[in-house]
């Protein structure tokens, strides 16, 4: 099946590893994907998450990060998510 894993960052430098790693765990498909949009961080997440799935995505097609310029807020960001995510179904973790 494939899937489109949407990941929303605020201020999450505490909590992004954990959610890379449910996503990893998650991962079943070539054709699925990771949004990860990031609404404006002031602490070490974004990062975190260059550093984090560099490692892991040897290309762009499975994976999208957005920062927010503005300020969205989550429900607005996850909403553009699921607007940007080329996959029928759509899993939120985390956030």
């Amino acid at each position: 099946m494939k899937t489109s894993y949407i990941i929303y960052t605020n201020n999450s430098e505490d909590k992004i590893i954990e959610y890379i790693e449910k996503f990893k765990k998650l991962w079943s498909d070539d054709d699925d994907e990771l949004i990860v949009i990031d609404d404006l961080s002031e602490d070490q997440t974004v990062p975190i998450i260059v550093g984090t799935i560099g490692l892991f995505f040897k290309d762009e097609e499975h994976f999208k990060f957005y920062i927010n310029k503005p300020k969205k807020g989550k429900t607005k960001s996850i909403q553009m998510a699921r607007k940007l995510a080329t996959n029928k179904h759509k899993v939120i973790i985390g956030g």
